[in-house]
């Protein structure tokens, strides 16, 4: 089936409810000034007309709403670029804290830089990391934003402290980075065991990992305790993406490589049992990355399919009904590379039998690396869109509800990983395999 010329509308409540997120109020004909309008999803107001309705006081608010502050704002795309730093390794992951006066960034060669966004992306701080092997595969900050915790293709995860002082942090030397064990066999860094994924819980308490090379697991360590209280080995091929699915943390969203996403409710997983209580089948190759949009309900994963797909779980399927569907229904499938070949299906939509996505957005490439996708932020573009690297070295945004890709950031010369934008400001900063990391600013 040949793929379509473009990425279609979307065709869900969801689109409606991002439309009033992001749309502006607007008088009705006939009502008199001084009484409040209505918002008309589809109508675009520049912002002159909204600040004279600011000054007229038409909302009776004297001030604009939420959704119209997303409705200027979300115009003002990122779209130039310049280097705020490089070096002679792959950058690996690249993400403002929440505040977004920090930014990190993570390279093969065991560096991790923390950049003071507030002073044009000065050098804070520089952490040496230990214990890898081959990269740093993810990086999580604490809610109090005071503990740093990497991973690696090992079942360690290191900590640590971001109030200590100096600038450059060396393990055992400077600073003592602590280990959380995450192994089964608690043979530390000699383990055959790799951590793709790991996030912590909004209230600190927990970590979740997304366990693989060669021992597939959701794994949750306490806090308190240092120990893995839930390891569930519930996908058959590595976890490479794991993400709480809102402030609740009761449930968590996982990624694998066996072209499945599963849902889990954290309240009813023993120790070592449990299981998933939806799969969300759609992907025909593996999944490289999750982000949830942070409503309990959607989320969004990128594949080696060459697409993101947008997920609702009330669509999902039970466990019994996604193993009925797997050895009834075919579809066809490549063995190939993705770390070495291009995608054999250029060109082709291959369609899961079963797929329960709402949406799939096509344009970028997933090739080599766990390429990394992401809503926009709330605050200023009400999650209007999604933004995804991409091999050929470009980061791709799209248009939740149109479908459309609405911006193709090109500037970096080798595969785009990870990329993350600010919380607050028209500001996005991705890293490349190139070893740069580039500011993008919306060009007035």
């Amino acid at each position: 089936e040949k793929l379509p010329k473009e990425n279609q509308p979307l065709d869900h409540p969801l689109a409606h409810v991002v439309k009033l997120q992001t749309s502006a109020s607007t008088v009705m004909p006939g009502v008199r000034p001084g009484v409040a309008g209505v918002r008309d999803p589809g109508n675009v107001v520049n912002a002159f007309k909204l600040l004279m309705r600011r000054e007229q006081n038409v909302s009776r608010m004297g001030r604009f709403t939420k959704s119209e502050c997303c409705h200027i704002a979300r115009h003002y795309l990122p779209s130039k670029s310049r280097i705020v730093d490089q070096m002679h390794s792959k950058a690996y992951i690249g993400q403002f804290n929440k505040q977004g006066d920090t930014f990190i960034g993570c390279f093969q060669n065991k560096s991790i830089r923390l950049y003071d966004t507030e002073t044009d992306f000065k050098l804070r701080k520089e952490v040496q990391a230990r214990g890898l092997r081959w990269t740093i595969t993810d990086t999580s900050l604490s809610p109090d934003q005071r503990w740093l915790v990497y991973s690696s293709i090992t079942p360690i995860v290191h900590m640590v402290n971001m109030a200590s002082s100096g600038a450059t942090s060396i393990a055992n030397v400077t600073d003592i980075h602590e280990t959380l064990d995450f192994g089964p066999d608690q043979c530390g860094l000699y383990g055959r065991q790799g951590i793709w994924s790991l996030e912590f819980s909004h209230d600190g308490r927990e970590i979740a990992a997304g366990m693989g090379a060669g021992d597939p697991a959701l794994c949750l360590l306490d806090m308190d305790t240092g120990k893995v209280t839930v390891r569930v080995r519930g996908h058959r091929d590595d976890v490479n993406a794991v993400r709480y699915a809102d402030a609740s943390s009761n449930i968590l969203f996982t990624g694998s490589d066996d072209r499945m996403c599963k849902v889990w409710d954290r309240r009813i997983l023993g120790s070592t049992s449990g299981a998933p209580v939806g799969v969300l089948l759609g992907h025909t190759e593996g999944i490289t990355h999750i982000d949830s949009k942070g409503d309990g309900l959607h989320l969004i994963s990128n594949g080696k399919d060459q697409a993101v797909r947008l997920w609702d779980i009330r669509k999902m399927l039970n466990p019994s009904e996604a193993r009925e569907a797997l050895q009834r229904w075919h579809f066809p499938q490549f063995h190939w590379d993705y770390r070495c070949m291009d995608y054999p299906g250029v060109g082709l939509a291959i369609r899961h039998p079963r797929d329960c996505s709402v949406q799939a957005y096509r344009g970028h490439r997933v090739l080599e690396t766990l390429i990394r996708c992401y809503f926009s932020p709330m605050h200023t573009t009400g999650q209007r869109y999604i933004y995804t690297g991409s091999h050929e070295g470009s980061v791709h945004m799209y248009d939740v509800v149109t479908g459309k890709e609405m911006r193709k950031l090109d500037a970096h010369i080798s595969t785009v990983r990870d990329m993350s934008w600010h919380p607050t400001l028209p500001l996005l900063v991705s890293v490349s395999w190139d070893g740069t990391i580039r500011r993008w600013d919306h060009q007035r």
